[in-house]
Order: structure tokens, then C-alpha cells, then sequence
């Protein structure tokens, strides 16, 4: 598993921070990991069933929603097992899924931990607004 300074393009994350205000950590981060919880369900299905094709645009969707959150470590889990489906078994990859769930939740508690020590004004909230 990556090292937990590694999970997260800080960059990438303020960016989300300022663009969606308070808004990021009530509603988007839970809707963030339900979705990708749900994907990689469905993404380890797909692989048992070895359904190559669905299961690499599967792995392509959830990076694409990775790198826009600054999710650096899953997205880079996820890519080795997109590039995969196009050359290794898929069991092999089914057991490359068993870190997705983990690295989620380290993932998510990290951009909580961020979130909670950046200044209000650069987590999208105006303390002047009331």
C-alpha cells in the first residue's frame, strides 16, 4: 500500500476544496466513496466473470474520477489494472482489487484530515459570509 503522504495530489485536491466549498467534505467526498465503493464491487465482478472490455472501461471511468479529486494512489492502481485488462489474466487483476477498498478509505480519511486543517477561506468558505 502507498505510503499515506503519497495517496493525495494535494494540488489537484484544493483545487476541488476552493471550487466546491463546504460543500466537498458534506456531500461530494461521501458521495466520492460511495460511488467508487460501488464501482469496485462491480469491478471485481466483471473481472471474476472475466468480462475484460467492461472491466477496463470500469477502471478508466473510476480513474478519470480519481485524478479529478486528487485521488493519486487509487488512480494509479486503478490505470495498472485498466492497462492490465488488455494483457494479464483476469484473476490476476481480481486480486489487484482487493488494495482498491483500503486505499479508498485511507484515501478519504486523509482528505478529511486536509480539509479540516486548511483555513476556512481556502476550503471555499467565507467566514464573512455568516
Amino acid at each position: 500500500m502507498p505510503a499515506r503522504n503519497m495517496l493525495i495530489n494535494l494540488k489537484s485536491f484544493v483545487s476541488v476544496a476552493d471550487s466546491t466549498g463546504p460543500n466537498l467534505e458534506k456531500k461530494y467526498l461521501p458521495d466520492f466513496e460511495a460511488q467508487l465503493t460501488r464501482d469496485f464491487e462491480l469491478l471485481r465482478a466483471h473481472l471474476q466473470a472475466n468480462n475484460m472490455k467492461t472491466s477496463e472501461d470500469l477502471a478508466h471511468k473510476c480513474v478519470g474520477i480519481c485524478e479529478v479529486m486528487g485521488a493519486e494512489a487509487l488512480a494509479k492502481e486503478l490505470r495498472l489494472i485498466e492497462a492490465g485488462c488488455r494483457t494479464h489474466d483476469a484473476l490476476e487483476l481480481h486480486a489487484l482489487t482487493n488494495t482498491l477498498h483500503p486505499i479508498l478509505h485511507d484515501t478519504c480519511y486523509q482528505m478529511k484530515t486536509i480539509l479540516h486543517q486548511m483555513p476556512a477561506e481556502s476550503a471555499g468558505t467565507n467566514p464573512l459570509d455568516g
